[in-house]
């Protein structure tokens, strides 16, 4: 059973990490797995499919030199 500070949650959660295309906002891929895995480890499982010299925006958390 997933908790958080306030109580325990019944149903299941998902962390997931997605590629999203800018302008049409369509999914291009995405992984996912278990609420407690770090979204930085989802986001390496992406990298390999992120296109050659396209144009990546990470969102804020994502500051690792790792990923680029």
């Amino acid at each position: 059973t997933q908790s958080n500070q306030h109580r325990e949650n019944t149903y299941p959660q998902i962390r997931m990490v997605c590629h999203m295309e800018l302008t049409s906002h369509q999914l291009i891929n995405s992984a996912f797995s278990g609420y407690r895995t770090n979204e930085m480890v989802l986001a390496e499982d992406l990298i390999e499919t992120t296109p050659d010299h396209s144009l990546t925006l990470f969102d804020k958390g994502y500051y690792s030199l790792g990923l680029l």
